[in-house]
């Protein structure tokens, strides 16, 4: 074999192990970052590599997107924040953690949080009007803002009288000694406790003004209220007797209409007081299904589709999260007279039965809870097919 031969030989091989390395380094990266699965309402699929530009494929018309992969957000990746429109939802699934880092987010659509939305990492806050729907298998870790004591009181209340509660003693801010670091209320825990005459201490939880990111922080003992006693004024039982006066007694008798003229002072008797809590626990899935904003949502019609020779027609609508199912009324009339009802608990539907050549009016909602407690978002708008 010749030199020119091997020459090539070696070339190659070296060419080969460069490649080889290449690829191996390629996939590593690719492994190391997070992909971002969006769907559209419209059914459109796709990847992408930041959580902006996924949201940014759905913010037109509505969808989701998924992330199945642990992550934390930098500040340099998503320009500084993530902005969730409306009718979009974040979905973190099953045994996936999320973390914001220092990244802020300003939400309008939903997260639902089927694994761990971990917001105590970082100093991003969550900001806006959306929900945060935690699943059962789901959790969420909110911050717990910092507080700055000093001294053992963390606040003194109003003075209140005997046979008042807790909550007639107000708690104006120059009377808090602690100092939370971010905005908020302190209040008393048991705000219909009678507290007995006297000075004591009682519970007092101070409540973040953002309760999308910080959670309550609960003190057994350090809320200061004075009870004075109450005085209440009695007339003598035998104030209605006429005393028939003698000269000789005028000034014993002076001395006991004045005797029967004072008050006495009588002191009201209080009620057991209920029992102390000695322990908060965070619900944080209570917290954040606001029945408010579910009312203000409006589904909207995707597609409708009536074939000439057929007697049915193929509906689909936005999807609503939070929902229990859907109500569709569809009536001969634009007034929705005499319409009839069709419930789903998708967000599709194949109307069948319809007359040919009949004109239609429709129209959608969506509901969550049982029949007596049902709470529905706004009507869409009617279609005509």
């Amino acid at each position: 074999m010749g030199k020119l031969a091997k020459k090539r030989i070696v070339i190659m091989l070296l060419v080969s192990l460069f490649l080889t390395d290449r690829d191996y380094h390629s996939r590593i990266v690719q492994a190391a970052e997070v992909s971002f699965v969006y769907r559209t309402e419209q059914g459109e699929m796709g990847i992408r590599g930041n959580p902006g530009d996924a949201f940014d494929m759905i913010r037109k018309y509505g969808g989701t997107v998924t992330v199945y992969e642990d992550c934390r957000l930098e500040p340099k990746n998503v320009q500084g924040y993530l902005y969730i429109p409306e009718h979009t939802t974040l979905i973190i699934s099953e045994e996936t953690k999320f973390e914001p880092g220092d990244v802020d987010i300003y939400l309008e659509g939903t997260i639902q949080v089927g694994g761990t939305l971990d917001l105590s990492g970082g100093k991003g806050i969550i900001l806006g009007d959306g929900d945060i729907v935690v699943e059962k298998e789901g959790s969420l870790i909110r911050q717990i803002p910092a507080i700055e004591r000093n001294g053992e009181i963390c606040l003194w209340g109003s003075t209140i009288k005997s046979g008042q509660s807790l909550a007639a003693s107000k708690i104006e801010k120059d009377k808090v000694a602690w100092k939370a670091a971010v905005a908020g209320e302190w209040i008393f825990t048991q705000p219909d406790r009678i507290p007995g005459v006297g000075t004591g201490l009682y519970p007092v939880l101070f409540i973040p003004e953002n309760r999308l990111t910080y959670q309550p922080v609960f003190f057994s003992s350090c809320g200061q209220v004075t009870v004075e006693e109450k005085m209440e004024n009695r007339k003598p039982e035998n104030s209605g007797a006429v005393t028939e006066k003698r000269p000789d007694d005028n000034n014993a008798a002076s001395k006991e209409d004045t005797k029967k003229q004072e008050t006495t002072e009588v002191e009201i008797k209080t009620g057991q007081p209920p029992v102390i809590i000695t322990k908060f626990v965070s619900q944080p899935s209570a917290i954040y299904t606001k029945s408010k904003s579910f009312q203000k949502k409006r589904p909207r019609f995707l597609h409708v589709v009536r074939p000439k020779k057929g007697r049915q027609v193929r509906l689909k609508w936005s999807s609503v999260p939070g929902k229990t199912g859907y109500e569709i009324r569809f009536s001969g009339k634009k007034s929705m007279a005499k319409a009839e009802k069709k419930y789903t608990k998708k967000n599709k539907m194949i109307l069948r039965g319809v007359k040919k050549r009949k004109v239609y009016y429709l129209r959608v909602r969506a509901y969550k809870g049982k029949k007596k407690k049902r709470t529905c978002t706004k009507w869409s708008s009617i279609i005509k097919v």
